[in-house]
């Protein structure tokens, strides 16, 4: 299963994704994270805008209220998170050479 980000036109809600996929988050009916075994099942639904693995393009983000867009760029930065390693990651807070807080 995939983890898909689908944005909705305001003419449906995200119950009409049930039979597509799994609603994992959403916000104001407009935006959701879905998982999914593909993005055709999702497409086909009436009313889907997009769905991406990534961050729509800007015809797309325009058509979205200012929290669906913050929704949608934080989906977005889960891909530059996925690959920051922070010194001492993984570590017990009082682990050797480091300061507890």
């Amino acid at each position: 299963m995939t983890r898909w980000l689908v944005i909705l036109d305001g003419s449906t809600d995200l119950e009409a994704l049930g039979p597509a996929g799994k609603v994992l988050q959403a916000y104001a009916d407009r935006a959701a994270i879905v998982e999914a075994s593909g993005a055709g099942g999702l497409r086909a639904v009436t009313g889907v805008l997009s769905v991406t693995r990534g961050v729509p393009d800007e015809t797309v983000l325009a058509k979205l209220d200012d929290g669906s867009r913050l929704f949608v760029e934080a989906w977005g930065e889960q891909e530059a998170m996925d690959k920051k390693r922070r010194h001492g990651e993984g570590l017990d807070w009082d682990a050797p050479g480091f300061d507890p807080p």
